[in-house]
């Protein structure tokens, strides 16, 4: 199926990773089109059908849906007087909530991973519920559009209580309303290279993987193996040592070997030393003396 690509720069007035609006009247998306973002509409009045090619959900008051990146859907107003939230932000933010709420983001993580005919994205808040994350939309939508250069800490804060509620929902309810069926773990050991990636300089562990995966264990060895060819910790160690060699080879190289070893992400010298004599063949600083850009007054 052929899809319109939209990005978040697409959104007037939209940060990096967050865009948040309220939508009012006769406005609708009827050809189909996928995101690089996550996005979610809760349900004020009125109807709409979501629509993907294994067939439509309607939604109403009280209904919510977060689908994730990619996802191939449409969507139509059923009638004029429809009013939501649409919320999109993307997957930059669960780098915060892995480290400060894992729950969550296990949740998205579980959404990554699921194949798009196992996500039928409809959720109903309970009535006890519904005035609760109104406010918490209301607020959110003021504070991004009142003051969008200072928000950052609220749009963390707001996005974690909704998806907490989602998540409780989810992870308490197992029925058809979010058949979430993870029947591959590409997406997910993909998600964790990304992740590994950009936080190469923190600690990272093998138990910190299968939580952001959502997976188990011995699974997420195995699969990891075989789309990397290699462990988790070989993988971290080349990638450390990747890293190592590129500040040894910048033009702006302003630190010595043991503090590049602290910036790779290495709590001890020896082990730095180590690696870098196992993946590159010869001391780090061998490396430096035939390394032809190094600055020899340093």
């Amino acid at each position: 199926m052929n899809a319109i690509k939209i990005d978040l720069s697409s959104y007037k007035n939209a940060l990096n990773d967050f865009h948040m609006h309220k939508v009012s009247g006769n406005c609708e998306a009827q050809k189909y089109h996928e995101h690089n973002y996550f996005q979610m509409y809760y349900i004020l009045k009125g109807y709409i059908t979501h629509q993907t090619e294994f067939g439509a959900t309607e939604l109403a008051y009280g209904d919510i849906f977060i689908i994730p990146p990619n996802y191939k859907h449409a969507i139509k107003l059923k009638t004029s007087q429809t009013e939501f939230y649409s919320c999109s932000f993307s997957k930059n933010y669960l780098s915060h909530f892995f480290i400060n709420q894992p729950s969550i983001a296990g949740f998205l993580s579980k959404l990554l991973s699921s194949k798009q005919n196992a996500i039928k994205m409809k959720l109903s808040i309970p009535d006890d519920y519904q005035i609760h994350l109104q406010n918490i939309m209301d607020l959110l939508l003021y504070e991004y559009q009142v003051r969008p250069n200072n928000i950052e800490e609220i749009i963390q804060h707001s996005l974690g209580v909704i998806l907490s509620l989602l998540s409780n929902i989810y992870f308490t309810n197992n029925s058809e309303t979010i058949p979430l069926v993870s029947a591959n773990y590409k997406n997910s050991i993909v998600l964790c290279l990304d992740y590994i990636k950009e936080h190469v300089n923190q600690k990272l562990s093998l138990n910190m993987m299968t939580k952001l995966s959502h997976m188990p264990r011995k699974d997420f060895c195995l699969e990891f193996k075989k789309i990397t060819g290699c462990t988790f910790n070989t993988c971290l160690n080349k990638l450390r040592i990747e890293k190592a060699l590129a500040e040894l080879k910048s033009s702006n190289y302003n630190y010595t070997v043991r503090q590049i070893a602290i910036i790779c992400g290495y709590d001890h010298y020896a082990t730095f030393y180590r690696n870098f004599i196992k993946y590159v063949g010869i001391s780090p600083e061998k490396f430096i003396q035939s390394n032809t850009n190094f600055n020899q007054t340093r």
